[in-house]
């Protein structure tokens, strides 16, 4: 099993244990979840409801805000703190460049929650070229925070808990990690191909398998959505 410096560093991420995923006729998927895909786990901090120029506040900044126990009263100045740290700081829309960046977040802005999560993700260096090539968007857009730092190259930190590794693609359409294998329920075509199942995150285990699984998602044949799929070893770090 590699060690988690062999990955080059996707990012960093303020985020939550997933416990409203729908689950309905799908036992093996555990409660709560631990995801990076924004159609599964729409927790992020910061994220597009935290950023000035993306919207004026509204209810649903004021859900998400609620969710980190940030007070509503702080939202309009926030945002354009936040605002103003995108693209430089923070990559698009949600990606801390470091592990001292994420938790210096966590203390500014006094996020709270049992289920609270500062993740870092890491892609093996053999999937990088590949990446890099498949996964830019246009001159003059937007290019997503995590093909930023994938660029850089720049290992993960240590002193993490490895909890598995997740399939999540970056979208062509968007600047972001965005679907997940379990949005086409792909854990099983994945438990019937390679005889993989979920741990108690909903990851799988070995990044080895992962990487399997990965090439599967990205042959068109299996039908998930468009946009680069990557097996990211994601790992946990202490909030502070």
């Amino acid at each position: 099993m590699p060690d988690i410096q062999d990955f080059i560093c996707g990012g960093y991420f303020i985020t939550k244990y997933v416990r409203d995923y729908a689950r309905e006729g799908r036992p093996e998927l555990p409660c709560p979840l631990v995801s990076l895909s924004r159609c599964v786990n729409d927790n992020f901090f910061p994220d597009d409801w935290a950023i000035d120029w993306m919207g004026d506040v509204d209810a649903d900044s004021i859900g998400h805000a609620a969710a980190f126990g940030i007070d509503p009263a702080v939202l309009p100045a926030m945002s354009k703190e936040i605002g103003k740290t995108i693209g430089n700081e923070i990559g698009f829309p949600n990606v801390c460049r470091s592990l001292n960046q994420a938790r210096a977040l966590l203390a500014k802005y006094y996020l709270q929650s049992e289920d609270l999560l500062v993740l870092g993700i890491g892609l093996a260096p053999e999937f990088r070229a590949e990446l890099l090539a498949k996964a830019a968007l246009p001159k003059g857009t937007v290019q997503a925070g995590v093909y930023e730092m994938i660029t850089s190259g720049q290992a993960l930190s240590t002193g993490a808990t490895v909890l598995g590794s997740d399939l999540v693609n970056l979208d062509e359409f968007g600047p972001m990690l965005q679907h997940s294998f379990l949005c086409n329920s792909l854990e099983k075509k994945y438990r019937d191909e390679f005889d993989i199942t979920l741990n108690q995150f909903g990851l799988i285990a070995d990044h080895d398998a992962a990487c399997k699984c990965a090439i599967l998602t990205n042959d068109v044949k299996t039908g998930a959505e468009p946009g680069y799929w990557a097996a990211w070893r994601i790992v946990s770090y202490p909030l502070s």
